[in-house]
């Protein structure tokens, strides 16, 4: 019947023959015992992964990347990747998220959990901030250059630091001790 059919009706009906579950699992099958017939390796993807990682692999990729068509081919393709609107969207929505993983992990090691201020016991998670104890957490941003979040986490949360709510956390700042503190002080 498809030698009566039109050269694009007849593409159509070839494409949807093959689309049929019963014709895609022979055609997987011959496919199988085809390979095993020629002796080529099953796991073809994980041979291909593991052939880019030698240092064999490596080498012919970085001359393969060096050439200047592929070059200009790959640029263009980030260039057309990156324009698209909801790239931004979805990664600056993905990069929020993990900033408020990484932060949440650091003010329930330092707080506890829930995190609360060491001084009040202010436990919204908004109010709560890293303090160092004994000061200079400017210096210590400034020579860290990134996240405090990113730097605690890679350097195991090491001892020094403590949670307080931004109230508390100011006035330690402003005047060298809280008014909690203060107050604790006073009483005793």
């Amino acid at each position: 019947m498809s030698h009566r059919l039109k050269p694009k009706e007849r593409e159509a009906h070839k494409r949807a023959y093959f689309q049929r579950p019963e014709i895609k699992a022979r055609k997987r099958e011959y496919m199988r015992e085809y390979r095993l017939r020629l002796g080529v390796k099953v796991n073809q993807q994980k041979y291909a992964h593991d052939y880019r990682k030698s240092p064999e692999g490596k080498a012919i990729m970085r001359e393969y990347l060096n050439r200047p068509v592929v070059q200009v081919r790959r640029r263009k393709y980030m260039r057309n990747y990156h324009q698209q609107s909801d790239y931004k969207a979805k990664w600056r929505i993905a990069n929020r998220i993990y900033r408020q993983k990484l932060r949440m992990a650091a003010l329930i090691h330092y707080g506890g959990n829930p995190p609360k201020c060491a001084c009040c016991g202010e436990q919204h998670e908004h109010f709560l901030a890293i303090d160092h104890i004994n000061g200079g957490g400017c210096k210590h941003r400034r020579a860290v250059g990134k996240s405090p979040y990113v730097w605690l986490k890679l350097n195991k949360y090491p001892a020094g630091f403590q949670v307080l709510c931004h109230n508390c956390n100011s006035a330690k700042g402003y005047y060298g001790i809280c008014p909690h503190e203060e107050e604790r002080t006073r009483v005793v």
